[in-house]
């Protein structure tokens, strides 16, 4: 999966860098939604 990546070239790699972000934060979200402090 890694080497898929850099084989993709830098303009996808920009958009799944966006797309990890956003499933990260959206982890997070969920994370805090079903687990409050």
């Amino acid at each position: 999966m890694f080497i898929v990546c850099l084989l993709a070239g830098a303009e996808h790699g920009i958009l799944l860098k966006i797309l990890f972000a956003l499933w990260i934060v959206l982890t997070l979200i969920i994370s805090l939604l079903f687990c409050p402090f």
